[in-house]
């Protein structure tokens, strides 16, 4: 299950226990998918 949440640059890495990928948005939005 793919989760989208949207962060304002709090967690710009990817955990150890989680990996999440950072996807541009066109509204100029940062989302990360955690996989």
């Amino acid at each position: 299950m793919a989760q989208r949440l949207t962060y304002r640059k709090r967690h710009s890495y990817a955990t150890k226990s989680n990996q999440t990928r950072v996807l541009k948005t066109p509204g100029g939005r940062l989302i990360y998918q955690t996989a």
